[in-house]
C-alpha cells in the first residue's frame, strides 16, 4: 500500500510538472508573438522618430538609439517567405548606425529612408 501511495505521488508530481511546463510555453510563446504586421509598424515609428530626430539636429546619441530600437524589433519579425528582403531592411539599419557612428548624416539619412522603404514595401505581403 505505501508503495502505492508512492507510485500515485510520483506520477502526479510529474504529471503536475508536465502540465505546467507545457502551460508557460504556451503562455509565453502567446505573450511573445506579435503580428507581423504590428511589429513592422513599431519598426516605421522607430525609424520616423529617427529621421525627425536626425532633420531636427538632434545628438548622434539620440538617433543611434532610435535606429538601434528599430534593429531590436526588427528581430522580432518572423521571416519565412520574405527573408531576404528582410534581411536588406536589417542591413539598412545596420549601416545606419556605422554611418552614424562616423558621423556621416546624409548617409544615416539615405540608409534611414531606403529603411523605411523597405519595411513599408512589406508591409502588404506580411500577416
Amino acid at each position: 500500500m505505501i508503495l502505492l501511495k508512492k507510485i500515485f505521488l510520483a506520477l502526479a508530481i510529474v504529471s503536475s510538472m508536465g502540465i505546467m511546463t507545457t502551460y508557460s510555453t504556451v503562455a509565453s510563446a502567446a505573450e511573445a508573438q506579435k503580428s507581423g504586421k504590428v511589429i513592422i509598424n513599431e519598426i516605421l515609428n522607430h525609424l520616423g522618430a529617427a529621421l525627425a530626430a536626425l532633420n531636427s539636429g538632434e545628438s548622434t546619441d539620440v538617433i543611434n538609439a532610435h535606429v538601434g530600437n528599430a534593429r531590436q524589433v526588427s528581430k522580432e519579425l518572423s521571416v519565412g517567405a520574405l527573408a531576404s528582403r528582410v534581411m536588406f531592411a536589417a542591413d539598412s539599419l545596420v549601416y545606419a548606425r556605422k554611418a552614424i557612428k562616423n558621423g556621416d548624416m546624409t548617409e544615416a539619412k539615405k540608409q534611414i529612408k531606403s529603411g523605411i522603404e523597405q519595411y513599408e514595401s512589406m508591409k502588404p505581403d506580411v500577416l
